[in-house]
């Protein structure tokens, strides 16, 4: 298994040692798993919040768009139910108006998955769209 599929599984599953292992050996940021999502589309599947910071801060996109759906680490964690990783990846500058192929934004996903606590955080934003 190369380093590009083992980060995506360290992050899928919270492993952090693992993580901070890979990242020692400089994986390339962009590389897609067979989903065709980063590896910080999948850190946003667990609650390690340590390795989405970690993955930031090594340069994984906090825009990537993912092929199939079109949807971003911000649209991944809301379907993840995951407010505090959508409070980081806002903070390192993730965009709120790129649609997936479904037509819907992070905050129109959230609307229509009826999350109200990341509704509310994105309204308190100034996001409504």
């Amino acid at each position: 298994m190369g380093n590009r599929d083992e980060i995506h599984k360290a992050a899928y599953n919270g492993n952090i040692a693992e993580v901070e292992r890979i990242l020692k050996t400089h994986p390339d940021p962009d590389a897609r798993d067979s989903s065709g999502g980063t590896a910080l589309h999948a850190a946003m599947f667990q609650n390690n919040l340590r390795i989405i910071t970690l993955l930031i801060e090594h340069n994984f996109d906090v825009n990537a768009v993912g092929p199939h759906n079109g949807y971003t680490p911000l649209h991944d964690a809301v379907w993840a139910d995951n407010l505090e990783a959508i409070k980081i990846l806002r903070g390192h500058g993730a965009r709120t108006d790129v649609s997936g192929k479904d037509s819907l934004t992070p905050y129109g996903k959230a609307k229509e998955e009826g999350k109200a606590a990341i509704v509310k955080y994105f309204e308190s934003q100034g996001i409504t769209s």
